[in-house]
């Protein structure tokens, strides 16, 4: 069967140990894809047992990785912007996103300086810390406890910062990765058919900027002075897939031969404040837009180290058709782009519990 009618569909599970399918199956748009079950192998050679070593399957696990593209822009649409001085503005109107969810009105104004708390005002009444789940500085927005009632008009006292370009940069990779822990017991891969338990762990995030050297940048004093940069990668251009983080810079390098263009690498890696979020994306995946709801699921989940669906059909969703199916945390979900190229998203799951064969 022709590889071009494999196809690898993702779902979101629900997070309360049933791990049930909690949406639709959504088609996860690679160009490749790689399933890896294996087990564990202990030698139980012995004698009497010939001139041939012997071994023995123990635990058994399971890995997938695949990659997808946005392949209706040009990598050179891509924009790198980082954060400049805040500037504080008082009473900022906001507008209903979603549930329990607002946003600022003013889009303009919603990369937040994580170091000035943000005071949030119900009714021109501030609102007590203990009613607010979550504030995402990075993208402007105040979750409400789900048992808070909003009475009126929501506005929120912020330090803002505008963006500009910033680099001078031919190419951008960020590592987004996820440690595992492994907690199989005894009683679970008993349950499971002999398959190892997994769950996401730690997670990290780094950046490296590549391009041409440049006597207006400041990399070394930022280097030198270990300050915090806010980092936007607006990978599509539009706006419809964004990165924002709080990064420091690591390392900086130069290099060039006679005759040559000076050129700089710079790295990066993410640097928390107490009681924010330092890194986090934004998507537009309405009707129309290149990018794929499985991105935002991908994505989602590594960021709040959730468990997702996967089927992997080697020869497509036909009637009767195989197809592999698992739960997985996410370990990778690296992007890269350049200015020549393309973005990509390059993923990798590491299974948990047992994978089962089916057909369609």
């Amino acid at each position: 069967m022709a590889t071009q009618d494999k196809i690898v569909q993702i779902a979101e599970l629900s997070q309360d140990g049933n791990y049930t399918v909690t949406g639709d199956w959504v088609t996860f748009p690679s160009p490749g894809a790689e399933l890896t079950l294996e087990t564990a192998e202990e030698d139980n050679t012995i004698f009497g047992t010939g001139s041939f070593e012997s071994s023995l399957g123990t635990i058994a696990s399971h890995t997938l990785s695949m990659s997808a593209y946005l392949r209706e822009t040009a990598g050179y649409n891509a924009q790198l912007k980082k954060g400049g001085s805040p500037t504080s503005s008082a009473g900022e109107p906001m507008s209903l996103d979603s549930g329990q969810t607002y946003v600022v009105t003013d889009s303009t104004k919603n990369f937040w300086d994580a170091a000035t708390p943000a005071v949030v005002y119900d009714d021109s009444t501030e609102v007590d810390a203990a009613d607010i789940e979550s504030i995402d500085y990075l993208f402007g927005r105040v979750t409400f406890d789900a048992g808070y009632t909003v009475n009126g008009t929501v506005t929120v006292d912020i330090d803002y910062v505008a963006t500009t370009a910033f680099g001078n940069a031919n190419s951008v990779d960020i590592t987004q990765t996820a440690g595992t822990n492994d907690t199989t017991t005894f009683e679970s891969a008993q349950a499971d058919s002999g398959f190892s338990q997994m769950e996401p762990a730690l997670l990290t995030v780094d950046a490296e900027l590549s391009g041409f050297y440049n006597t207006s940048s400041t990399f070394f004093a930022e280097l030198k002075s270990q300050d915090n940069l806010l980092v936007e990668i607006d990978w599509t251009g539009t706006g419809e897939f964004l990165s924002r983080g709080l990064f420091r810079v690591i390392s900086l390098n130069q290099s060039g031969d006679v005759g040559d263009v000076e050129e700089t690498s710079v790295s990066l890696s993410i640097s928390s404040l107490e009681g924010s979020v330092p890194y986090s994306f934004q998507f537009d995946d309405t009707a129309g837009s290149e990018v794929s709801p499985s991105f935002k699921t991908v994505s989602n989940a590594w960021l709040n180290r959730e468990y997702i669906g996967f089927r992997y059909a080697p020869t497509g969703d036909a009637t009767g058709e195989v197809y592999y199916e698992g739960k997985a945390c996410i370990t990778d979900t690296s992007i890269s782009n350049s200015v020549d190229g393309i973005a990509e998203l390059s993923v990798e799951l590491q299974g948990t519990k047992e994978l089962v064969q089916s057909t369609f």
